[in-house]
């Protein structure tokens, strides 16, 4: 199946989260990196059977304890499979330094250079929660006792409503859109 023009802004944030990825991983930055993981995600052709991200990011974050590396992904083929789940496949290659540690005689192989290629399966979930929780986080802050107008599109009602928001406008016409004014903490 050809990918469709409509598949490329999937496809880039695709390629942006795998960036991601690889930095967190190489910069350690554990908590950013688990943070890219789905609760249920599945780690499967890894070098230790992991549980979950969880587990996952402990047995990552230990093994390169003394290591400094670096990630590339190359070439992804990338394949919308819904709105919703999309398949990729990454060209990889990685260097692996292991660092010297006091008390530690010199090693012969101080490091390792990997390769092959990441299998893998995406699922979007929670990203706009997870924006929303952050901007309400903030909101306080910027504005201590004001309360929050926001013009949402009538078919996110619900998520919004999720958010402390409440209706407080019929349905009207924004740029052809169905909207609603919503409140919060009025």
């Amino acid at each position: 199946m050809p990918i469709q023009s409509s598949d490329m802004p999937a496809i880039e944030e695709i390629k942006q989260l795998k960036a991601r990825y690889f930095r967190f991983l190489d910069t350690k930055q554990w908590a950013k990196l688990r943070g890219l993981f789905t609760d249920d995600a599945v780690f499967e052709g890894t070098f230790d059977p992991f549980k979950g991200p969880d587990d996952f990011i402990a047995g990552v974050s230990k093994f390169n304890q003394n290591t400094v590396t670096v990630h590339h992904g190359h070439m992804p083929e990338i394949r919308i499979i819904s709105p919703t789940t999309a398949r990729a496949i990454w060209a990889l290659a990685d260097f692996i330094e292991i660092t010297a540690t006091e008390g530690q005689p010199p090693r012969a192989q101080r490091g390792f250079t990997g390769f092959g290629h990441y299998q893998e399966k995406y699922r979007k979930e929670g990203y706009g929660k997870m924006v929303m929780k952050e901007a309400m986080d903030q909101m306080p802050k910027l504005f201590p006792n004001q309360p929050i107008k926001i013009s949402a599109q009538a078919y996110l009602q619900k998520f919004y409503e999720g958010f402390g928001f409440e209706k407080v406008s019929e349905p009207y016409l924004e740029d052809d859109i169905p909207h609603i004014a919503m409140v919060f903490g009025h």
